[in-house]
């Protein structure tokens, strides 16, 4: 028995050899940081042996990889004359002689091109916008936890600043009559404008946000706002020294409102994206990260987990979402029809007194309420629940990877984390001793990558064996051959495989199951385990039917079979999540190219943190998106209404109030979908 210094470890193709340590379903108590795994080459190859329904191979058999055809010795001088030689750039080939690839005729002028070739321009692809720069997920919590306390209470300020203007809004509406009396009439003008003013210097992010996009040339729903802000200040100004129109409170509740929930959108914002990298710098540095990969099962992508870095994961985070720019994208629309209606309003209805107070009601229905709360809403709800998952959502640009994806890889590990598999009896035979046949069958299992290895490495340190020298390992549907330096052989797996290979077995062994080992055609021992699921994985996998994710099984642990899953857990696992060993090994490899795009980060094994965060991470999407399209609809219906009351003067029906109440009720639909979001 060879003892190396190192234990072997997986080759191309194989699952790391030391996987994280308990809290496997990500508890939020006892939080640690998972353990790095090892990186060696380990053996020089893997063999794996395809399902015997992958046709056109045999068991154990290498697919060959095909060789063009080689001419034959007296043909190459043949070959050499025959080929013509590159002609000279403006020269016509030879009569007979085709151009070289590459060379097109030259057509004179005035003639048409020749050989079908038509020359049409065409219109260049705007260049997608470079994403943000790169910032270690610590480092960028820092930076937006700066004043965000302050922010924060901001906020709450411009709430209540917000409240008393709508009580004022209310008794000069007249709903209410007990609360006409309450504030003498000449108070409500002075006393408004002074309560908005305080309100938009609590709300000075929003301003300050609308001029920097201003500025920028890149308006956005915060530039609406500011821009509703100076108009109905100019309004109610106006209003009090020169008497331009009749005495209607301007609109200091609607616009505060608005400017209320456009702080508390950045605020939500920013505290998800903390959340998310506070949760990525404690699985750092070397994580779980879900990415989304392509051509897993022919042209199919699906999901899967690898153990990574959380490089990019600070650009993500700061890339602007999609509901953001759909919204500024409406933004120049909305600016032009909010400057134009008044002017058509001022010249054809002859109504110029009208003019600062129909600018502000249109510039106030389309900043609307939801414009920052479509996507900074429910990703904060979802970031702040994952958080006792230790699972980070890679902002907008995982959340929009999601889109189209119906399959989720599945390995050992996620069925049966660290501690599911339990052992019941370990047996030695054939006159070995219980070290060395521990020492054989952890030795062979950790090379293979099998979701075993973590029990035989707590089994070959419980009885101090140590690791043998493995160059190369085979891997067969319902076992594993290790292929020693020396020439020998260690075998393990099930009773089944150990007899088809006509290693003699004592009788009378009836294990559900077992491990069973040998070396050469002697056996070893005989290894009895016990499968235990944990509570969360039928749940899990149940959320994932539900959602519309099928699983897909790769695993390298000859024991597990869909079978287990139909039967145990009563779950329609078809053939599909299943698929072929060859296909399983390519799967589990870790050096198994991956998308550019993260969707997650994780700090533990576990299908729990795992699935939730792909579930959380579509409802996030759906979510994000429906609401905006709300708070769209809800712009363009608020510009439409407002303008058709302005142009005919109707200072009474659209008052403070009613165009308070209105922003708030296009609110309900955005507040609801996101709380559906966080369910």
């Amino acid at each position: 028995v060879q003892q190396p210094t190192q234990p072997p470890q997986p080759a191309s193709g194989a699952a790391p050899a030391q996987q994280p340590t308990p809290d496997a379903q990500g508890s939020a108590e006892g939080r640690q940081a998972p353990q790095t795994p090892p990186e060696d080459d380990g053996p020089d190859l893997i063999f794996f042996t395809p399902a015997p329904r992958a046709a056109g191979q045999t068991a154990g058999q290498k697919p060959a990889a095909v060789q063009p055809p080689q001419p034959k010795p007296g043909q190459q001088a043949a070959l050499a004359q025959a080929k013509p030689a590159p002609a000279k750039p403006g020269q016509k080939p030879a009569p007979g002689q085709q151009a070289a690839p590459g060379q097109t005729a030259q057509a004179k002028p005035g003639q048409p091109p020749q050989d079908g070739v038509h020359l049409k321009s065409e219109r260049k692809k705007k260049a997608a916008p470079a994403p943000p720069p790169d910032v270690p997920p610590a480092q960028l919590a820092q930076q937006y936890a700066q004043g965000l306390g302050a922010a924060r209470s901001r906020s709450i300020g411009g709430g209540i600043f917000s409240a008393l203007l709508l009580v004022m809004a209310l008794m000069e509406s007249g709903y209410v009559s007990f609360l006409r009396d309450l504030v003498p009439e000449s108070f409500l003008q002075p006393g408004s404008l002074v309560i908005f003013l305080l309100t938009g210097y609590v709300c000075q992010d929003v301003l300050r946000a609308g001029l920097i996009q201003l500025t920028n040339r890149a308006a956005d729903a915060d530039t609406l706002a500011l821009f509703a802000a100076v108009f109905t200040v100019s309004d109610g100004l106006t209003q009090m020294l020169l008497h331009l129109r009749a005495e209607t409170l301007p609109f200091y509740a609607p616009c505060a409102v608005m400017l209320t929930f456009h702080q508390v959108g950045h605020v939500f914002g920013r505290t998800g994206k903390i959340i998310a990298c506070e949760t990525a710098a404690f699985a750092s540095p070397r994580g779980y990260v879900v990415t989304r990969d392509a051509n897993v099962i022919g042209s199919q992508t699906a999901f899967r987990k690898w153990i990574g870095s959380p490089q990019g994961f600070g650009s993500q985070i700061r890339t602007p979402s999609g509901p953001y720019r759909q919204f500024q994208r409406l933004t120049p629309v909305l600016m032009v029809a909010c400057f134009l209606v008044p002017l058509v309003t001022t010249v054809l209805h002859r109504q110029p007194r009208l003019f600062l107070w129909s600018l502000s009601a249109l510039f106030i229905t389309a900043s609307t309420l939801g414009a920052t709360l479509a996507f900074d809403l429910p990703f904060f709800l979802v970031a702040w629940r994952m958080r006792k998952l230790n699972a980070g959502l890679a902002g907008w640009p995982g959340v929009d990877a999601t889109k189209g994806t119906r399959s989720i890889v599945l390995g050992d590990y996620d069925l049966y984390p660290p501690g599911a598999v339990k052992l019941t009896n370990a047996k030695p035979l054939g006159g070995y001793d219980l070290t060395t046949a521990v020492s054989l069958a952890a030795s062979a299992i950790q090379a293979s990558g099998s979701g075993l290895g973590t029990l035989f490495e707590r089994m070959r340190q419980r009885t101090n064996a140590s690791y043998v020298a493995v160059a190369r390992v085979e891997l067969l549907e319902s076992g594993i051959i290790a292929h020693c330096p020396d020439g020998s052989r260690i075998l393990v797996g099930t009773a089944a495989f150990l007899t088809e290979r006509a290693v003699p077995l004592p009788q009378g062994i009836k294990v559900r199951d077992a491990v069973f080992c040998a070396q050469g055609m002697q056996p070893v021992g005989m290894f009895a385990l016990r499968y235990d699921l944990h509570p969360s994985v039928i749940p899990c996998l149940q959320g994932l039917f539900l959602h519309k994710l099928q699983p897909i099984l790769a695993t390298r642990d000859f024991n597990l079979s869909p079978v287990r899953l139909r039967t145990g857990a009563k779950l329609p696992l078809d053939d599909d999540c299943f698929p072929d060993l060859g296909r399983r090994v390519s799967l589990s490899d870790p050096k198994r190219a991956h998308g550019p795009t993260k969707v997650a980060y994780l700090a533990h094994e576990g299908l729990l943190s795992y699935s939730q965060a792909l579930i959380a991470a579509k409802r996030v999407r759906r979510a994000s998106l429906i609401s905006s399209w709300f708070v769209r609809l809800g712009a363009i219906i608020g510009v439409f209404l407002a303008a058709t009351l302005s142009s005919s003067g109707a200072t009474g029906a659209m008052c403070a109030w009613n165009l308070a109440l209105y922003l708030l009720l296009w609110l309900v639909p955005v507040i609801l979908i996101s709380l559906w979001a966080w369910r």
